[in-house]
């Protein structure tokens, strides 16, 4: 507890038993500092801008709505690639995240559609995988050219590319984490 700045007390009275008390300083690393700066500059940056999330797994799409509303950011969700086309033809959108595995229309398929009939949708395109053992996945990744986040994944990737969104005017091209 001292190497940590801390301390560590202890009150016994015999027959009544004892507690220990645990005192560990709040401490922000400069890390923490420059994520916490980096949010507030993306916050400004996203504010008003609008993305869609597509993906069949309802705990994907509930985290990734509450998360990019922390943002400021217009959020607009679905189950799968279906919808999201519909969607699509309603809506411009800065950024689709998209699940590569779903039910009815799949991201693969709703991808290809989007390539041929509305390409710069297709360039807004970021899938979300957890499957990345299977050859032919990680094939389709490679020739789309498109970022991809690998399920589960860590927040600094999605802020990684949600930045990407507002300094580069859409999320740039190659693997993602």
């Amino acid at each position: 507890m001292k190497a940590h700045g801390g301390e560590l007390t202890l009150r016994s009275e015999p027959g009544l038993g004892a507690v220990f008390t645990c005192v560990v300083p709040i401490a922000v690393s400069e890390e923490l500092a420059q994520t916490q700066q980096r949010r507030q500059v993306l916050e400004l940056d996203l504010a008003g801008k609008r993305v869609l999330v597509v993906d069949d797994e309802e705990g994907i799409l509930e985290f990734c709505s509450l998360y990019l509303r922390g943002y400021k950011l217009e959020v607009d969700y679905c189950g799968d690639g279906s919808e999201a086309l519909k969607l699509i033809g309603n809506h411009a959108y800065d950024l689709v995240l998209l699940d590569l595995r779903m039910p009815q229309m799949g991201g693969r398929e709703l991808f290809e559609k989007l390539s041929a009939e509305n390409p710069s949708q297709a360039g807004r395109v970021v899938f979300m995988t957890g499957d990345s053992s299977d050859e032919a996945t990680v094939e389709f990744l490679d020739r789309s050219g498109r970022p991809y986040l690998l399920k589960p994944f860590q927040i600094d990737a999605l802020d990684d590319v949600l930045a990407s969104v507002c300094t580069r005017g859409g999320p740039v091209p190659g693997p993602g984490r």
